[in-house]
């Protein structure tokens, strides 16, 4: 198979599905939290997984430069295999707990697409991507909206399935700020890799206003602290679970694009401390 075939399959479909799979732990550990014991709600899940594995190969396929792309056959039926996952878990999960997802994936297929009306004194009026739109600021809004993805729709249906069981809106806020926290962690991550592209494209973001050094030094302050307030405490738990995702992400951001394989463990792996703090809250 020619080298671009192989970077395409890695960069549509192996990358997001890794990203997908990360995903899932806030997914579980929402669940729990919410109820107070384990539970794996698979179509809830399925309904996560293919809506993040939708908007991220759609994403890149976008950056994708034409000649690069897979043949038209093969990426419909690619994205053909996740619209019909995504249609059998909102059939199973229902539309009141589905569109809680499907609002988001409208704003993610936007993403990258010139869409939003945008007028400055130099350029005058002209469409630009939504991403343009929030500056340096945009990692922490992808967070807020991945976290809120990643908790609040698994929160809703195990509330709905065992709703005498369903833990106070304490326990469910802070299930949430775990995942906001940690997602703005992994946004901002990959943000400081895309440094170069950005730049080419005119496009603003932390790791660019301050530098590389800086923001990952504003992330370290930043998740030990807001793990801290998050649990209520100063822990050891707490610290470990800051350190653990700040380690991982300080040795993976040296690593290029074209290390698959490192991106990957950080797309699986990254989240996973928001899945330790939710069922620590059970706990607490």
């Amino acid at each position: 198979m020619p080298g671009y075939r192989l970077n395409a399959v890695l960069s549509l479909v192996l990358l997001p599905l890794a990203n997908a799979m990360g995903h899932l732990a806030p997914g579980v550990g929402a669940a729990w939290a919410a109820v107070g014991r384990p539970l794996i709600d698979y179509p809830v899940l399925l309904l996560t997984f293919s809506v993040h594995a939708l908007a991220d190969s759609y994403d890149k396929w976008k950056d994708m430069p034409r000649h690069a792309r897979p043949s038209t056959r093969l990426w419909l039926m690619w994205v053909g295999s996740l619209l019909t996952l995504l249609l059998g878990a909102t059939y199973q999960c229902g539309f009141h707990v589905a569109r809680r997802l499907l609002f988001f994936l409208a704003g993610e297929l936007l993403w990258p697409t010139p869409s939003v009306p945008f007028y400055s004194p130099g350029k005058g009026l002209r469409l630009v991507k939504l991403k343009d739109v929030f500056g340096a600021g945009k990692s922490a809004f992808c967070g807020f909206c991945a976290g809120w993805m990643d908790v609040n729709p698994a929160t809703v249906r195990a509330c709905g399935l065992y709703p005498s069981l369903c833990s106070s809106g304490d326990v469910r806020l802070r299930s949430l700020a775990y995942s906001v926290l940690y997602n703005f962690l992994r946004e901002t991550v990959c943000d400081a890799r895309d440094v170069v592209e950005d730049e080419e494209e005119g496009v603003m973001t932390l790791p660019i206003a301050l530098g590389r050094r800086g923001t990952m030094l504003l992330l370290t302050v930043v998740v030990i602290l807001g793990d801290i307030v998050i649990t209520g405490d100063l822990s050891v738990e707490s610290l470990l679970r800051a350190t653990f995702a700040l380690a991982m992400s300080h040795v993976v951001r040296k690593q290029p694009r074209e290390n698959g394989l490192a991106w990957a463990c950080l797309a699986l792996f990254l989240l996973l401390p928001v899945l330790w703090g939710q069922v620590r809250l059970v706990d607490s």
